[in-house]
């Protein structure tokens, strides 16, 4: 499934809403994680986490999170 940006999202039937809430990484990270692990299990999640934690800037870290979960 494709975004409205055209970007294909890895789990589209995960949606995660960020907008409005805290902007920190690492809570991006922590509610995302969640999310994935409620719908896909720990393996999907500690995938994600690695990933993230490795991003180089906080631009990279949105742009993962939107090309894994959809973004509400």
């Amino acid at each position: 499934m494709s975004d409205a940006s055209g970007t294909t999202v890895q789990y589209p039937d995960v949606t995660v809403r960020l907008v409005g809430e805290d902007g920190n990484a690492l809570h991006i990270i922590g509610t995302v994680s969640q999310a994935l692990r409620w719908a896909r299990g720990h393996g999907a999640a500690t995938t994600f986490m690695d990933a993230a934690l490795d991003s180089g800037s906080y631009d990279e870290l949105l742009a993962l999170v939107q090309r894994t979960v959809v973004v509400r």
